[in-house]
């Protein structure tokens, strides 16, 4: 439950669309793609077939736990804050809180894979946010436009790491 209190911690300091950019429009796009080799990554660990899936896809934290809830605390901290008001956004935060859940459990760490909502939330700690528009998330900053990669996982395949954490 600590790792799950600190993506609290983390989620209420975040200021989406607050003027704070700390990534220019290449790292935007690169934290982005990395979040999306990750969830590709341990898709394919996991024995899912991965082909035409696109993101989100089904919850991971639901592979290992397909009953996990968020926490009250989770639901109120994603669902009342105003900053998460873009609904792929908050559901990004749901499914990251719910991963936190389980994250440091021995069944995930026997896997050995990198975290796969950290290149995420730090996209979000930059000030971005996500929409999703004919198969494509396009990254916005203060609203406007400034990225656009694919939502399909195929695409990652393969690929090398975009951004080192």
């Amino acid at each position: 439950m600590v790792l799950f209190h600190e993506a609290l911690e983390r989620i209420q300091r975040l200021e989406i669309e607050r003027p704070s950019r700390e990534y220019t429009v290449e790292q935007a796009r690169a934290l982005t793609q990395e979040h999306l080799r990750r969830i590709l990554l341990w898709r394919r660990a996991l024995g899912e077939n991965v082909e035409r899936l696109r993101w989100p896809g089904p919850t991971l934290a639901h592979r290992f736990r397909p009953d996990l809830e968020l926490t009250v605390e989770g639901e109120r901290i994603t669902g009342d804050r105003r900053a998460f008001e873009r609904i792929w956004t908050r559901i990004a935060l749901v499914q990251y809180l719910l991963w936190m859940l389980i994250a440091d459990t021995p069944e995930v760490r026997a896997h050995d894979l990198p975290d796969p909502y950290e290149p995420l939330i730090r996209l979000f700690e930059g000030g971005s946010t996500l929409e999703i528009d004919q198969g494509m998330l396009i990254l916005l900053y203060m609203g406007l436009e400034h990225g656009v990669v694919s939502t399909s996982l195929d695409h990652y395949d393969g690929a090398e790491p975009f951004a080192y954490l």
